[in-house]
């Protein structure tokens, strides 16, 4: 499951940036209404070119840093990616022209020692209109090191290490830190070391490469499960192991070898490096160094349809041997509800044979000045098509086989809902809240929320607009001192909904939170676990915190959230402690830290450590807790074999597995107490 979520933290990252190329809590509203009137169109009227946007770049104490660098891009309405010129107007200060027409807005800058930071505005942010201007508030990095070495122990040099920061500030603010695949290389001891982790950060993932060893194709295949604890102080170790050498051949259907006909690696291409190779002039092709275990391979060569095949990886693995058959045609021909064709629309083989391999093989990508797109290349069975035109809605997993005639894909509107938020009592515009989008895939199932996707809203107006399908999208109004409001379900192709919505005042769920010794509990993480939301807490942390709708105390250790209606219970986090509250509990009694519990210990086979051993931590429900929370632990042991597990919750029963060795039965149960340090060894006799 750790693994299944870093998968969708990767893909779900990828599936934004490839779509960019073609908070926050509950409240009850007492009624949603909903007017037959549909919004007016504005006169349309001479628009500038561009908005003009600062972009402020500084220190800790406010002062500008001069050797920033800035690097921009924006998604227009025609469907064209451009990257607007930053013109430097004084130290750290630049001046950006936006597009008027601009659905996305990416700005990343970089400094010396700080940490990135990225700030994005999707189609919903840049409706509302951009502020005057940003400011980056860049900050020192942290530094994190690791050991690598090779099935004997020695260090292993020129090794590259790619680092994945995530941390909670994406969900609250903009810009946010962030460190996405970057590069760090071992010495000659095999030691690597990044200085520019963020301060807040709540994971860390790795992945390694190395020409000579096996290298991996996604984060955390060689290493996974480490805490940032191991991190910071160096002791994380990374063994590099020798792989198996694949060789194959390429040809036609009478066995004629084809020259230069490509090979792609991984079940899933889009957003990992799978390798990726081509034949020789005798149509062979060899992958050094691979691991072992299932291979999905994808062959392509022009002229052909491309082919797909599943091999077992292991020692003396026979010759592989692949056919191509000639290609088959399949035409697409995009039009909107009135049948008039749309040109420059994204088409994005996903899904073939249960895979997602396609997404290097030379698909044509954009319909013509027609709405025409020919694929001649085409295998004979049916690929599920991503099909996306800006301003309308996506349409996902077409699926399509070559045929005589062409294939119509018809385009609706994206789903817009606009309306007006007020006092149930007053009638008064509500001054601030968040629309928290939904879905839904059955009747009977409640809403899973994306806070990720929650936008802010003031004056008691909001327009919030849908453009990826769902089988029903919901809204859920959040306002603090007021019940939150949950919306009925609309459909992918109403287009155009005014919603009124009138929210119930009530009392504001707030309170304070103290530290384990009194003192008052300032950056302490609140936040909500409730149906339809996915809590995932690794070691103490919130495990990808975009999932989440969280606030942070304020420096006197205060909180404030809009109320829920259904059951939840609050977790508090902080690096001192975590407490638990239900909403009987919430401002009636003082919400205080428990101190964490330690568990540590030694992996011994055979009288020596056991080096890179993974080791987890299970534990039973929070008390109070309801549905979608999941709290564990994960470590790995150095190269004393020593692993420790900080941040476990105190008076649990936890249960310690390490599952490559299997000593003592793979487990050791404890059961913990605040602030107390327990050891859990696991040894042969």
């Amino acid at each position: 499951m750790v693994q299944n979520a870093l998968s969708n933290f990767i893909r779900r990252a990828t599936v934004a940036a490839f779509c960019a190329l073609h908070v926050c809590f509950p409240v009850r509203i007492c009624s949603g209404q909903e007017s037959s009137v549909k919004p007016l169109k504005s006169a349309t009227t001479q628009s500038p070119p561009a908005v003009p946007h600062l972009v402020r770049i500084v220190d800790e104490d406010d002062q500008p840093i001069e050797a920033a660098s800035l690097t921009t891009s924006a998604y227009l309405s025609s469907g064209k990616n451009v990257k607007p010129v930053p013109k430097q107007i004084a130290p750290g200060e630049f001046q950006l022209s936006v597009p008027r027409s601009a659905l996305r807005l990416h700005i990343t800058v970089k400094a010396d020692g700080r940490t990135p930071m990225i700030a994005r505005w999707d189609p919903n942010e840049m409706k509302q209109g951009l502020a005057d201007e940003t400011v980056f508030a860049m900050r020192k990095g942290e530094t994190i090191s690791g050991l690598v070495r090779d099935e004997d122990g020695k260090p292993v040099e020129n090794a590259t290490v790619r680092v994945l920061a995530t941390t909670p500030d994406k969900v609250k603010k903009l810009p946010y830190q962030s460190l996405y695949d970057y590069p760090v290389t071992t010495d000659k001891q095999g030691r690597w070391i990044c200085d520019l982790l963020p301060q807040n950060m709540t994971r860390v993932s790795l992945k390694f490469l190395h020409e000579e060893y096996v290298s991996d194709a996604t984060y955390g295949q060689t290493t996974t499960g480490v805490s940032v604890e191991q991190l910071r102080e160096g002791k994380v170790v990374s063994v590099l192991k020798k792989g198996t050498t694949v060789l194959g051949m390429v040809s036609d259907a009478d066995g004629k070898p084809i020259a230069g006909a490509s090979v792609y690696q991984g079940s899933d291409r889009f957003g990992s490096k799978h390798p990726r190779t081509k034949t020789d002039a005798k149509g062979l092709f060899r992958f050094p160094n691979s691991r072992q275990g299932r291979m999905v391979l994808t062959f392509y060569a022009k002229g052909f349809a491309p082919e797909l095949k599943e091999v077992q990886v292991q020692p003396n693995i026979r010759v592989i041997r692949m056919k191509l058959k000639p290609g088959k045609t399949l035409t697409i021909h995009t039009v909107d509800r009135k049948g008039k064709p749309l040109a420059g629309v994204l088409v994005a083989a996903d899904t073939w044979r249960d895979h997602r391999s396609l997404c290097d093989v030379p698909v044509p990508r954009r319909t013509n000045k027609e709405g025409v797109l020919v694929w001649n290349d085409a295998p004979e069975d049916a690929i599920e098509f991503d099909i996306l035109k800006a301003g309308f809605m996506d349409r996902r997993n077409v699926s399509l086989t070559p045929q005589d005639k062409p294939h119509v894909v018809t385009f609706a509107r994206p789903l817009a809902i606009t309306g007006s938020v007020v006092d149930s009592k007053s009638g008064k515009p509500i001054d601030r809240f968040q629309v928290v989008p939904g879905t839904g895939w059955q009747a009977d199932d409640a809403p899973s929320w994306d806070p990720e996707d929650a936008q802010s809203f003031k004056s008691g107006k909001y327009d919030f607009s849908q453009d990826y399908p769902r089988e029903r999208h919901y809204l859920r109004f959040d306002a603090v001192g007021y019940e939150s409001f949950a919306s009925r379900a609309f459909q992918s192709d109403e287009e155009s909904v005014v919603y009124d919505v009138k929210l119930k005042p009530t009392k504001p769920l707030a309170g304070i939170v103290f530290l384990p010794g009194g003192q008052r509990a300032s950056d302490a993480q609140v936040l909500i676990n409730m149906a339809g939301h996915h809590v995932s807490i690794r070691n103490g942390r919130l495990d990808d915190a975009r999932d989440v709708t969280f606030v942070t105390t304020d420096v006197r250790g205060r909180f404030s959230l809009p109320t829920p209606t259904e059951d939840y219970c609050l977790i508090f986090l902080h690096e001192k402690g975590i407490a638990t509250a239900t909403p009987d509990q919430v401002g009636k009694e003082p919400i205080k830290l428990r101190p964490w519990a330690t568990i540590s210990g030694t992996i011994t086979l055979d009288g020596k450590p056991e080096v890179a051993a993974d080791v987890t931590l299970s534990l039973p429900p929070i008390s109070g807790s309801v549905e979608g929370l999941r709290v564990y632990g994960e470590a790995q042991t150095d190269e004393q074999g020593r692993y420790v597990l900080n941040r476990v919750p105190p008076d649990v029963q936890a249960t310690v597995s390490q599952g490559d060795v299997q000593i003592n039965g793979g487990t050791v149960s404890v059961t913990t107490k605040p602030g107390q340090s327990l050891t859990a060894d696991f040894k042969n006799e």
